[in-house]
Order: structure tokens, then sequence, then C-alpha cells
């Protein structure tokens, strides 16, 4: 959720704030989800379906093409706008993804969450169905 807050926020500084890049570097982390969580996350767990899907789907496909189509037809953007968020993009995904992953991974197991956290969720079980 707080993923979901902060881009919402960066959105609306790059679209209204007249930062571009920020707008664009929004677009690009978005649409990365859909990479990420639609191909990577599933063909990992051998699944159809993870938790990000549908985040990826609704909420950040729809942010990321509004932001894209706005800047497009509603700033006069340079070119450095394009390309700096391509750039920023790895430090930025190391600093709000791995960097957290990693602290709150548990040195016994090498998960991020608990079993406690998880096994309420049942993912296991819900992503085998998938496949009856």
């Amino acid at each position: 959720m707080g993923g979901i807050i902060f881009a919402i926020l960066a959105l609306l500084l790059g679209l209204f704030g007249d930062v571009p890049a920020i707008a664009i570097f929004v677009a690009y982390f978005t649409m990365a989800q859909i990479f990420m969580h639609g191909l990577m996350m599933n063909k990992k767990m051998g699944t159809i379906y993870n938790p990000g899907v549908a985040t990826a789907l609704f909420v950040n496909v729809p942010i990321g093409v509004y932001a894209l189509w706005f800047v497009a037809t509603n700033q006069s953007v340079e070119a450095w706008c394009w390309w700096a968020p391509i750039l920023a993009f790895p430090f930025v995904a190391f600093l709000t993804i791995l960097l957290p992953i990693k602290r709150c991974q548990d040195k016994n197991t090498g998960h991020a969450f608990p079993k406690r956290d998880t096994e309420g969720f049942a993912i296991e079980g819900k992503s085998a169905r998938l496949y009856r």
C-alpha cells in the first residue's frame, strides 16, 4: 500500500509540479510491475496469478498510461526527461524494492515474510487450484 501511495504522490508532483521526469519515472516503474508481477514472479512460482498481478494491471497500468499520455500531450518535454528516469531506475528500484526485502528477510529461512504472516493466505493451495 505504501508503494501505491508513493506512486500517486510522485505522479501528482510530476504532472502538476512541472517535473515531467518524475511522472515519466512513475510510468516506467509502473510498467515494470507488469513485467515483474505478471511474468517473472509467476514463472518462478509456477502459477498464473500472484497477489501483485491485480495491482499491476488495475492500478499501475492505468497510472502509467495516464502519466505518459498527460506528459506527451500537455507538457513540452526535453529529451533528458525521457532517458533520465531510465538511468535512475536501478538505484530507485534497489532502494524501494530490493533493500526492504533484504532487510525484512528471515536469516534462517531466506524468506522475506515469516510463515505466520503468509500462511493465512494459503497462496500455495490457491495457486495449485488454478491448474485443476
